[in-house]
């Protein structure tokens, strides 16, 4: 099922939900939740509001096999990996396989984070190297082969 089709619309009435944490599902944890905007229930495509209260620290270096887009509206956060602090009005792009992650959470963030679920027909299990090679090559396949694999997956289900 697609992302419903929705207007302008105040999402306080959506709850926060806490999120677990995964190496290759993405950040989670004690103090930190999320608020589903859309979803396709099929492929896992999925827009959110995630919210990190101050003083979460996580501990896991994040991988995973999706397309990530966060942009920090509120706050900022530390990626401990890359020793760099991140603040509001700044935007990451990430491809499946970028290495982020742990972070730090000094005094609270929200983000909206787009993850898209682009499959990965030929070199699904790569490894970190080859990930950025995959990705040329996957975007290379049809529609319609794109459409039949992202029936049969969902965003975050592959280990890596």
């Amino acid at each position: 099922m697609p992302k419903p089709e929705r207007e302008f619309f105040l999402p306080d009435h959506i709850p926060w939900q806490p999120v677990t944490a995964s190496p290759t599902a993405g950040v989670g944890g004690a103090g930190v939740q999320e608020k589903i905007l859309s979803m396709d229930e099929d492929s896992g495509d999925v827009t959110r509001l995630v919210k990190f209260d101050a003083g979460v620290e996580t501990t896991d270096t994040i991988v995973h096999d999706f397309w990530e887009e966060v942009w920090i509206l509120q706050g900022g956060l530390i990626d401990l990996g890359k020793n760099q602090f991140f603040t509001a009005g700044m935007y990451a792009c990430r491809t499946p396989g970028m290495v982020h992650g742990p972070y730090r959470v000094p005094r609270g963030c929200v983000t909206l984070q787009f993850r898209s679920c682009v499959p990965w027909p030929c070199s699904c299990s790569a490894r970190l190297s080859g990930f950025r090679t995959a990705a040329k090559i996957c975007f290379a396949t049809s529609t319609a082969a794109n459409t039949a694999i992202r029936s049969r997956r969902r965003c975050g289900a592959m280990a890596v």
